[in-house]
């Protein structure tokens, strides 16, 4: 049952496809040629590019959907077309050097609500924290391949993947609204960003963890990699901290359980 919620659909797979390809074409449009259009070059570059896109979003989605089912929900990826489009436009206007990334995000689905007491495991804190969990994995993936970075043969393709998947996690954790569609008991619609969804459930915990993410995505980008993995193992221990100061202390233990 459990590989069944994390598998993705027929439609998310071509959804996928679209973006993948879409994402691919803007981070790989300055790679074709340095003084001249080179079209072998070009194509290893976008290779290289859709094999690293399609690795970053599969495992974000992979958490995300993990996150979901631990608490009552199926999680369906969807673009935001416009925002495919728009970053398109932006690429083309400044001829590679304006990226836009708000590419789209998740559905949700209510699978059941658990409410004990005043604790709603199944409710608006919960899509919060699931769609976050985008962004910060997108984080760990960076740091992750920052390790490479010195190693000659590999120093391309890691620079390459530390840059698309801090793109991804900055771009996921703006508050912008209309890119995520989110679907409560078909009663409630609302649409927006990773990091709109998780401001919605509380200011505090958003600052907190945005403020983090952003110091963690400098530090990797900027220092050696044991600097980086550092960094990143505090912010994940602060992300945790925070989950459980504002979150997971209000669940009752029969329940923790359930939360992610």
């Amino acid at each position: 049952m459990l590989s069944k919620r994390l598998a993705f659909s027929y439609q998310e797979k071509l959804y996928l496809l679209l973006t993948i390809l879409v994402l691919s074409f803007i981070l790989s449009f300055r790679d074709w040629g340095v003084n001249k259009f080179d079209f072998l070059l070009g194509i290893r570059n976008l290779v290289i590019a859709v094999l690293l896109v399609s690795l970053s979003l599969l495992v974000k989605l992979y958490v995300q959907k993990y996150f979901a089912h631990r608490v009552g929900f199926i999680v369906e990826f969807r673009p935001w077309l416009l925002g495919l489009l728009i970053g398109l436009i932006f690429v083309f206007v400044s001829n590679g050097t304006l990226t836009f990334l708000a590419i789209g995000g998740l559905t949700f689905y209510v699978i059941e609500r658990l409410k004990v007491g005043r604790a709603d495991i199944g409710g608006h804190g919960s899509p919060g924290w699931i769609s976050i969990a985008g962004p910060i994995t997108n984080l760990v993936l960076a740091a992750f391949f920052k390790v490479f970075t010195p190693v000659p043969l590999l120093e391309h393709i890691a620079v390459t993947a530390v840059s698309i998947n801090l793109l991804i996690a900055f771009f996921g954790m703006l508050p912008i609204p209309f890119i995520e569609g989110f679907t409560f008991e078909n009663l409630r619609k609302t649409r927006s960003s990773d990091g709109l969804q998780f401001l919605h459930s509380s200011l505090l915990e958003y600052l907190i963890v945005a403020i983090s993410g952003l110091a963690t995505g400098l530090a990797i980008w900027f220092s050696p990699p044991s600097y980086a993995i550092g960094t990143t193992l505090i912010f994940l221990v602060v992300v945790r901290g925070i989950y459980y100061i504002f979150y997971q202390q209000n669940i009752p233990q029969d329940r923790v359980r359930k939360a992610i």
